[in-house]
């Protein structure tokens, strides 16, 4: 479906929206048998737009998920994205919009163990490095055309890098009554080089990270 874009220029009054062509598409998805040890799933895609938010180009994209569970106590997955888009439309400011060749990778991946009531660790990731290359620069206009400057416009391209990463451990000292014990590390790197490793940006939040605390916390009920 073609359309128009009404939120992406942030209801500017000389530009209100951009005009869209029309979407389509394909895509595949399997999911496998659900066993007590262990489930998965399979999805790829190809299309211009979603099915209600068209866009510029194709977009290609590919993930999956697989948990396993060696016993009733303990449990890992892990979900796994990668997304490639031609003409990823972005809005830089007022009716100044840019496509550029968009690459993203996603990882989740947690762990849940226990043993008995007493004992409860949960351990939780996730990471998201994201690349946005050779801009083209475009100038919105009242009827959601997208036009070419007449001025040459530096846009920088975007390199961007998220961590969220969490262990958790609890301890029942006794029915509502816990200690808990906790560290945190993650945080977002913004930059305009041309790295395109998309594993070495992964690394980015880890080695420069903006919270890295840890935590001791006693919950106790009289």
């Amino acid at each position: 479906m073609s359309g128009r874009d009404t939120l992406i220029t942030r209801k500017y009054e000389q530009a209100p929206f951009v005009n869209m062509p029309t979407g389509y598409g394909y895509e595949f998805e399997y999911m496998g048998p659900s066993r007590e040890f262990f489930q998965y799933m399979f999805h790829f895609n190809r299309r211009k737009g979603e099915e209600y938010m068209p866009g510029l180009g194709w977009t290609t994209m590919y993930d999956f998920f697989l948990e396993v569970s060696p016993s009733e106590s303990l449990s890992l997955s892990v979900f796994y994205q990668e997304h490639e888009e031609d003409d990823w439309l972005n809005w830089i400011q007022e009716n100044l919009l840019a496509t550029y060749d968009m690459k993203q990778r996603v990882t989740v991946a947690g762990l849940n163990w226990f043993k008995g009531e007493k004992h409860e660790l949960r351990v939780k990731a996730q990471m998201v490095a994201f690349t946005a290359r050779n801009p083209m620069p475009f100038l919105a206009d009242q009827f959601g055309n997208l036009n070419t400057s007449p001025k040459k416009i530096a846009v920088p391209p975007i390199t961007l890098s998220d961590l969220a990463f969490q262990i958790r451990y609890r301890y029942e000292l006794m029915p509502l009554s816990y200690l808990y014990v906790v560290y945190t590390k993650g945080g977002r790197v913004v930059g305009i080089d041309e790295e395109d490793s998309l594993r070495k940006i992964y690394k980015r939040p880890w080695e420069d990270p903006q919270t890295d605390t840890f935590t001791v916390k006693l919950r106790y009920r009289f």
